[in-house]
């Protein structure tokens, strides 16, 4: 494990809607520089809340086992803000960001990847689809049929996440609802070169159903796209960052505990 680390807060990687999006930057100290893997780290919240302090456990971890990872904000939907296709764009220029930056932060280019949960794991999964670079994803209890979802929410709660995303119904604009699910580009994740993905999910999960981490693991598992699962059978959503107002989420609180060394051991295998 490397003792230093330097943790640059706050970089400015784009400018949107007159606002700075941010990003968190946690990286390895070593005597003698040498370019590293590095991650990029993508919060969950429904695509309306939540922030790069989500991931203020897992920066540090990763950096101090030699890893360079990179926290990022992006746009917030709401009822009367859509963020699709905008959500999208921030998440490639933060990669794009960190590329440009890349002798700065000593970041080996050709071993970038990215790690998601819940809305941030689609979008780590659709990132890797716009950026081949993106080698490796860690997706967390994500959001893989974002149409079945929508259908979900309907009855299980009154914010209506996918609506204020899109602005429109799946009726509406099913074009939206099928570009935004990885689930309908399973064809696309097979034509990636040494593309590797690590799945993660909790059975228990009743905010995005297990099912859709079953159902997307199931279709991976049937092409070439090396794809893992780690299933936690008393677990539901919530847990793997710091969410504010929910208990848990640091890498002290199980199933981290155990949880963050099988994912560090698989970002090691596979970038």
């Amino acid at each position: 494990m490397i003792t230093n680390i330097r943790v640059e807060k706050d970089q400015t990687f784009k400018l949107s809607e007159g606002k700075n999006l941010l990003a968190d930057v946690y990286l390895p100290v070593t005597e003698s520089p040498r370019a590293f893997p590095a991650l990029i780290l993508i919060h969950g919240g429904a695509w309306q809340a939540g922030s790069k302090e989500m991931y203020q456990d897992w920066g540090p971890y990763l950096a101090e086992n030699g890893l360079a990872a990179m926290s990022i904000d992006y746009r917030l939907s709401s009822k009367n803000n859509p963020t699709w296709p905008g959500v999208m764009e921030d998440v490639r220029d933060a990669y794009k960001w960190l590329v440009a930056n890349s002798e700065h932060y000593h970041i080996d280019t050709s071993r970038i990847g990215a790690m998601g949960d819940s809305c941030g794991a689609q979008l780590a999964l659709l990132l890797a689809l716009d950026q081949p670079g993106i080698k490796s994803v860690v997706s967390v209890y994500g959001v893989y049929d974002v149409t079945a979802w929508w259908k979900y929410t309907q009855v299980t709660r009154d914010d209506d996440p996918v609506g204020n995303l899109f602005g429109k119904t799946p009726s509406q604009a099913p074009e939206l609802y099928k570009e935004a699910s990885p689930t309908e580009h399973i064809s696309r994740f097979i034509e990636l070169n040494d593309f590797n993905c690590l799945m993660l999910w909790g059975e228990q999960d009743t905010i995005v159903p297990a099912k859709q981490s079953r159902d997307f693991f199931a279709q991976l598992a049937e092409t070439p796209v090396n794809v893992e699962k780690l299933v936690i059978p008393d677990k539901g959503h919530f847990w793997f960052t710091i969410f504010p107002g929910i208990p848990g989420g640091t890498l002290k609180d199980e199933p981290n505990r155990n949880v963050a060394p099988q994912v560090l051991e698989f970002i090691r295998k596979t970038l």
